[in-house]
Protein backbone atom coordinates (compact mmCIF):
# COMPACT_ATOMS: atom_id res chain seq x y z
CA UNK A 1 0.00 0.00 0.00
CA UNK A 2 2.81 2.15 0.49
CA UNK A 3 4.45 1.62 -2.28
CA UNK A 4 1.59 2.08 -4.27
CA UNK A 5 0.76 5.80 -2.35
CA UNK A 6 4.47 6.34 -3.25
CA UNK A 7 4.11 5.60 -6.94
CA UNK A 8 1.17 7.72 -6.89
CA UNK A 9 3.07 10.35 -5.03
CA UNK A 10 5.86 10.71 -7.28
CA UNK A 11 3.14 10.46 -10.21
CA UNK A 12 1.57 13.72 -9.06
CA UNK A 13 5.16 15.43 -8.82
CA UNK A 14 6.16 14.87 -11.98
CA UNK A 15 3.02 15.87 -13.40
CA UNK A 16 3.37 18.55 -12.13
CA UNK A 17 7.11 19.72 -12.83
CA UNK A 18 5.82 18.74 -16.91
CA UNK A 19 2.97 21.57 -16.42
CA UNK A 20 5.33 23.86 -15.16
CA UNK A 21 7.34 23.58 -17.88
CA UNK A 22 4.76 23.31 -20.68
CA UNK A 23 3.59 26.40 -19.26
CA UNK A 24 4.21 28.81 -22.29
CA UNK A 25 3.52 31.03 -23.82
CA UNK A 26 0.62 32.76 -21.85
CA UNK A 27 -1.45 35.04 -23.59
CA UNK A 28 -4.94 36.94 -23.91
CA UNK A 29 -6.51 39.41 -26.31
CA UNK A 30 -4.17 42.23 -24.92
CA UNK A 31 -0.67 40.39 -24.05
CA UNK A 32 1.63 38.02 -24.87
CA UNK A 33 4.34 36.20 -22.43
CA UNK A 34 6.82 33.66 -22.57
CA UNK A 35 6.49 31.81 -19.21
CA UNK A 36 10.21 31.14 -18.61
CA UNK A 37 10.92 27.21 -17.22
CA UNK A 38 10.49 26.97 -13.38
CA UNK A 39 7.89 29.60 -13.59
CA UNK A 40 4.40 29.10 -13.28
CA UNK A 41 1.10 31.63 -13.65
CA UNK A 42 -0.23 32.69 -9.99
CA UNK A 43 -3.56 31.31 -9.64
CA UNK A 44 -6.47 33.96 -9.82
CA UNK A 45 -3.81 36.50 -10.67
CA UNK A 46 -5.81 36.65 -14.44
CA UNK A 47 -8.02 39.73 -14.68
CA UNK A 48 -8.87 40.68 -18.67
CA UNK A 49 -11.06 43.68 -19.18
CA UNK A 50 -12.00 45.67 -21.59
CA UNK A 51 -9.54 48.28 -21.77
CA UNK A 52 -6.52 45.98 -19.78
CA UNK A 53 -5.03 43.00 -18.39
CA UNK A 54 -3.20 41.91 -15.69
CA UNK A 55 -1.39 38.75 -14.66
CA UNK A 56 1.52 37.67 -12.43
CA UNK A 57 4.00 34.54 -12.66
CA UNK A 58 6.42 33.04 -9.84
CA UNK A 59 9.39 30.98 -9.31
CA UNK A 60 11.32 29.52 -6.32
CA UNK A 61 12.99 32.92 -5.81
CA UNK A 62 11.18 35.68 -8.09
CA UNK A 63 7.83 37.33 -8.91
CA UNK A 64 7.12 39.20 -12.15
CA UNK A 65 3.74 41.01 -12.65
CA UNK A 66 2.50 41.98 -16.18
CA UNK A 67 0.12 44.75 -17.14
CA UNK A 68 -1.46 45.64 -20.75
CA UNK A 69 -3.57 48.89 -20.55
CA UNK A 70 -4.70 51.60 -23.20
CA UNK A 71 -2.81 54.30 -24.08
CA UNK A 72 -2.81 57.06 -26.53
CA UNK A 73 -0.02 55.68 -28.51
CA UNK A 74 -1.81 56.01 -32.78
CA UNK A 75 0.58 54.13 -34.58
CA UNK A 76 3.88 51.98 -34.44
CA UNK A 77 6.28 54.56 -35.55
CA UNK A 78 5.13 56.71 -32.23
CA UNK A 79 4.77 53.50 -30.76
CA UNK A 80 8.79 53.13 -31.51
CA UNK A 81 9.70 56.87 -31.23
CA UNK A 82 8.24 58.30 -28.25
CA UNK A 83 9.41 55.54 -26.03
CA UNK A 84 13.06 56.70 -26.46
CA UNK A 85 12.31 60.69 -25.64
CA UNK A 86 13.31 60.72 -21.92
CA UNK A 87 10.68 63.75 -21.41
CA UNK A 88 8.20 60.86 -21.81
CA UNK A 89 9.27 59.17 -18.72
CA UNK A 90 9.22 61.72 -15.82
CA UNK A 91 9.24 60.54 -12.17
CA UNK A 92 5.19 61.62 -11.82
CA UNK A 93 5.28 58.91 -14.90
CA UNK A 94 7.64 56.41 -13.60
CA UNK A 95 5.62 56.80 -9.99
CA UNK A 96 2.50 55.82 -11.20
CA UNK A 97 4.32 52.86 -13.01
CA UNK A 98 5.35 51.75 -9.77
CA UNK A 99 2.54 52.03 -7.92
CA UNK A 100 0.68 49.64 -10.47
CA UNK A 101 2.17 46.27 -9.34
CA UNK A 102 1.70 46.85 -5.04
CA UNK A 103 2.81 43.32 -4.59
CA UNK A 104 6.30 44.32 -5.80
CA UNK A 105 6.65 47.46 -4.69
CA UNK A 106 5.81 47.76 -0.76
CA UNK A 107 3.23 50.10 -0.35
CA UNK A 108 3.32 52.88 1.54
CA UNK A 109 7.67 53.25 0.70
CA UNK A 110 8.45 55.52 -2.31
CA UNK A 111 9.80 53.86 -5.02
CA UNK A 112 13.59 55.93 -6.30
CA UNK A 113 14.55 55.37 -9.73
CA UNK A 114 17.83 54.12 -9.67
CA UNK A 115 18.46 53.47 -13.64
CA UNK A 116 16.20 54.36 -16.53
CA UNK A 117 17.71 53.56 -20.08
CA UNK A 118 16.37 52.20 -23.40
CA UNK A 119 17.16 48.81 -25.11
CA UNK A 120 16.81 49.38 -29.15
CA UNK A 121 18.27 45.42 -30.13
CA UNK A 122 14.45 44.18 -30.73
CA UNK A 123 11.93 44.95 -33.33
CA UNK A 124 9.87 47.14 -30.28
CA UNK A 125 12.65 49.10 -27.93
CA UNK A 126 12.12 48.46 -24.18
CA UNK A 127 12.05 51.16 -21.83
CA UNK A 128 14.33 49.59 -18.74
CA UNK A 129 13.50 50.58 -15.24
CA UNK A 130 15.06 49.87 -11.73
CA UNK A 131 13.62 51.27 -8.92
CA UNK A 132 14.61 51.05 -4.72
CA UNK A 133 12.05 51.27 -1.96
CA UNK A 134 12.98 50.14 1.08
CA UNK A 135 15.04 47.57 0.89
CA UNK A 136 13.70 45.82 -2.16
CA UNK A 137 14.75 46.41 -5.76
CA UNK A 138 12.69 45.89 -8.40
CA UNK A 139 12.83 46.02 -12.33
CA UNK A 140 10.29 47.03 -14.64
CA UNK A 141 10.48 47.48 -18.55
CA UNK A 142 7.63 49.28 -20.73
CA UNK A 143 6.96 48.66 -24.87
CA UNK A 144 4.62 50.50 -26.25
CA UNK A 145 2.15 49.73 -28.90
CA UNK A 146 -0.45 51.22 -31.22
CA UNK A 147 -2.88 52.10 -28.23
CA UNK A 148 -1.60 50.03 -25.80
CA UNK A 149 1.11 50.11 -23.41
CA UNK A 150 2.64 46.86 -22.27
CA UNK A 151 4.54 46.91 -18.55
CA UNK A 152 5.99 44.01 -17.12
CA UNK A 153 7.94 44.35 -13.50
CA UNK A 154 10.01 41.72 -11.31
CA UNK A 155 11.67 41.20 -8.31
CA UNK A 156 13.10 38.75 -5.96
CA UNK A 157 11.70 37.87 -2.90
CA UNK A 158 12.57 38.89 0.60
CA UNK A 159 13.99 41.90 -1.20
CA UNK A 160 17.12 39.98 -2.35
CA UNK A 161 19.28 42.32 -4.69
CA UNK A 162 18.95 41.34 -8.23
CA UNK A 163 20.96 42.82 -11.28
CA UNK A 164 18.48 43.97 -14.41
CA UNK A 165 19.78 41.53 -16.66
CA UNK A 166 18.22 38.76 -14.36
CA UNK A 167 14.87 39.73 -15.31
CA UNK A 168 16.25 39.99 -19.75
CA UNK A 169 14.45 36.82 -21.41
CA UNK A 170 11.10 37.62 -19.72
CA UNK A 171 11.20 41.67 -20.50
CA UNK A 172 12.38 40.74 -23.95
CA UNK A 173 9.42 38.07 -24.90
CA UNK A 174 6.63 40.48 -24.14
CA UNK A 175 4.55 40.92 -26.95
CA UNK A 176 1.14 41.51 -28.22
CA UNK A 177 -1.08 38.93 -30.33
CA UNK A 178 -1.11 41.86 -33.02
CA UNK A 179 2.56 42.38 -33.14
CA UNK A 180 3.11 40.45 -36.33
CA UNK A 181 0.86 42.56 -38.53
CA UNK A 182 2.14 46.08 -36.89
CA UNK A 183 5.68 44.78 -37.91
CA UNK A 184 4.85 44.50 -41.36
CA UNK A 185 3.21 47.47 -42.15
CA UNK A 186 5.27 49.80 -44.21
CA UNK A 187 7.27 52.07 -42.87
CA UNK A 188 5.67 56.33 -43.28
CA UNK A 189 6.74 58.06 -46.36
CA UNK A 190 9.01 60.76 -45.26
CA UNK A 191 7.56 64.50 -44.95
CA UNK A 192 8.35 66.08 -48.01
CA UNK A 193 11.18 69.05 -48.13
CA UNK A 194 10.50 72.28 -47.54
Amino acid sequence: MRKLALTAAIALSAAALATTASARPWNDTRLVIDVPSGYTVVDGTHQTTADRSYVEIAAPDDDCAFYSTDAQIPNVELARSAILEETRFSNEYLGQVANMFPGLVPDGTPATVTSNTVETNGPWPIRRISYRAGDRVTHAAIQWRPGLQLIAMCSRYQGAESAPSRYDSIFRAIAHPNDATWLSEPAPAPAPAQ
